[in-house]
């Protein structure tokens, strides 16, 4: 069975957001600020999965996302279902759009 991310990355791009999952075991702390600037520069939302985000991890997320960092713990949610809902609902806080003039809008 999934978990809470798995459901969130899966059901992120079924709304059509261009996400990556990912995780800390395979990935070495030296590079996780590149990799994490370049999927943000493409516009990836990137869900970094642990059950302890350490300090270094959370700087590098921060200094990437700046304003538009979240962070969902399961101590202050509780059920899987209700961390994808709150996710999702964050996720389309980031969608742009096109307008009218053709320029692109943050909602």
């Amino acid at each position: 069975q999934p978990d809470a991310a798995e459901r969130l990355e899966r059901s992120l791009f079924e709304r059509n957001f261009e996400v990556l999952l990912l995780r800390p075991e395979p990935l070495s702390k030296s590079v996780l600020p590149d990799l994490l600037s370049a999927l943000w520069a493409a516009g990836f939302v990137i869900l970094y999965a642990d059950e302890k985000v350490s300090e270094p991890e959370r700087a590098a997320l921060k200094a990437v996302a700046g304003d538009r960092f979240f962070e969902i713990t399961k101590a202050e949610s509780g059920a899987i279902d209700e961390i994808v809902r709150r996710a999702l609902a964050i996720a389309e806080t980031l969608r742009v759009r096109i307008g009218f003039d053709g320029k692109k809008e943050v909602d």
